[in-house]
């Protein structure tokens, strides 16, 4: 008698079966437009429930059928990643309850019915009557049915699709989370993750467009709460691992010491989640001007070459009342620190750093490492043959993985969130009086090579060899600091006409 045997394996190491098929950019692309659309279906809906009248903007009011193009896009790339392509259809040959995959594959169709209503819904006159004058007249009937429907059960049209939204937002996650072979991801955590993470990205997109000023102000609440939501599941997330048992462990230590905690931490836990929080409540607290910044970084995750702040064209309010007036005025210019008071918390930041990452400050390297990974872009093998570069780049050498590229990134956005704060976010040149502004950047340009060339030459600047070595007692620390004021000091009536 033959006996049948089943073998199961949860292995997915590429270096064991290289056959195994390792997911490329189509997955990221469905991925993120899938949790776009999911957050642009909730957040279209509610706004119009909460609000009992249909949008007011254009731009808003057609989302539902942008929203419908970005899933046809996602759908188009998880196409292109199924290894038998015409065989898609045999999804929808059945249905398995017990399934994320078949919810999933269901959903992505049942998506295209219910967003079609919601945006019909949503059209003004104006656009039903240009929609109309473009319909071929076999196929009037048929669209006069469908914006009686749309009208005639709007609400049950509005629930619905945030259903729909819901559903698209948190299956992916669900999917996923059941992998055991996908051992960072195997957290039932990841379905809310995924479905807050989707109503976020959501209003990011909606808050770049020209919207109401109630409805852009419900917009930032709303994401508001969605980001704090991320930050708590995160961390139920990374807990969940942490007290788990040895994969789990293994896990979490990826993220927290591994090779992904600066990547994760510096650019999604804060620029793409704490950032754009805190940017929400400082404009919140100060009623400042809305800053573009703020659903880029979002929505990049936060890219570091997130685009500059400016205020958002929108309507204003049709009420005239004290507070709102005094919104639409310009922010006050809040005064600079005492230069005291700032040295003392610098201090206390140094010591901070000293105490959590086991060094001091510093800036310039993050220069040089960004400087020489670009020459290594552009001539790989000459670079790698300079003595000074070769330290930095070579096999096995990850040049922007050191902590001074992230801190020097903390700086930058540091200083953008104070200066948004205090009111001070503005494009300018300072300069003298007589001095152009070409002839005002040509010199700062002049001086940022020689600061850079000498700090290379003093193994340090001014953070790392003043702040880092003069904290440590450093003696040439100390005579460099020195230096540095009698350079100062010298030089500054040869320059002076440059700022008066």
């Amino acid at each position: 008698m033959n006996t049948l045997l089943e073998a199961t394996t949860t292995r997915t190491n590429p270096g064991i079966d290289p056959s195994l098929h390792i997911w490329g950019w189509e997955i990221v692309v469905y991925l993120f437009l899938g949790g776009l659309v999911a957050g642009i279906f909730v957040l279209a809906a509610a706004l119009e429930l909460k609000s009992g009248e249909k949008p007011r903007g254009p731009a808003l009011r057609l989302m539902p059928f942008a929203a419908l193009a970005l899933i046809s896009l996602g759908m188009g790339a998880l196409w292109l990643d199924l290894a038998h392509r015409l065989w898609a259809w045999r999804f929808y040959l059945f249905f398995h309850a017990t399934s994320p995959m078949s919810w999933g594959a269901w959903i992505l169709v049942l998506i295209y019915p219910v967003g079609l209503l919601l945006g019909l819904g949503s059209m003004d006159d104006g656009q039903r009557a240009w929609l109309r004058g473009k319909t071929p007249g076999a196929l009037e009937g048929l669209l006069e049915k469908l914006f009686g429907w749309a009208d005639g059960a709007r609400r049950g049209i509005l629930v619905t699709s945030i259903a729909m939204g819901v559903a698209l937002g948190i299956y992916t996650g669900l999917l996923l989370g059941t992998m055991p072979s996908r051992i960072l991801w195997n957290s039932a955590v990841l379905g809310p993750l995924f479905l807050a993470s989707g109503i976020s990205t959501g209003a990011a997109l909606l808050l770049l467009l020209p919207l109401e000023e109630s409805e852009r102000k419900t917009l930032v609440s709303w994401d508001a709460i969605a980001i704090v939501a991320e930050l708590v599941l995160i961390a139920l997330m990374l807990l969940g691992f942490a007290t788990s048992g040895d994969v789990g462990q293994w896990a979490a230590s990826q993220f927290l010491g591994g090779p992904y905690t600066a990547v994760f931490f510096s650019c999604v836990v804060v620029l793409g989640l704490l950032v754009p929080l805190l940017l929400e409540v400082v404009e919140a607290k100060r009623h400042l001007p809305f800053a573009t910044i703020l659903p880029v970084l979002i929505l990049t995750g936060a890219s570091p070459s997130a685009g500059s702040s400016s205020r958002r064209a929108s309507t204003p309010p049709s009420a005239s009342s004290p507070d709102e007036v005094n919104e639409m005025q310009p922010p006050v210019e809040r005064p600079f620190w005492n230069p005291y008071v700032a040295g003392f918390v610098l201090g206390l930041v140094l010591l901070t750093s000293f105490l959590v990452m086991g060094f001091g400050l510093g800036s310039s390297s993050a220069a040089t490492r960004l400087a020489v990974g670009t020459a290594h872009l552009i001539a790989p093998k000459a670079t790698e043959a300079n003595a000074y570069f070769s330290q930095y780049v070579g096999p096995g050498k990850k040049i922007l993985e050191d902590w001074l590229v992230f801190e020097v990134l903390g700086i930058f956005l540091g200083g953008l969130v104070g200066a948004y704060s205090a009111g001070r976010l503005k494009s300018e040149v300072i300069r003298g009086e007589g001095v152009s502004k070409g002839h005002r950047i040509a010199m700062a340009v002049v001086g940022g090579i020689l600061m850079g060339f000498a700090a290379r030459l003093a193994r340090g600047c001014t953070s790392g060899q003043a702040l880092t070595g003069g904290a440590i007692l450093s003696l040439g620390s100390w005579i460099f600091m020195m230096c540095v004021f009698a350079g100062g000091y010298l030089v500054a009536p040869f320059v002076k006409r440059d700022w008066r």
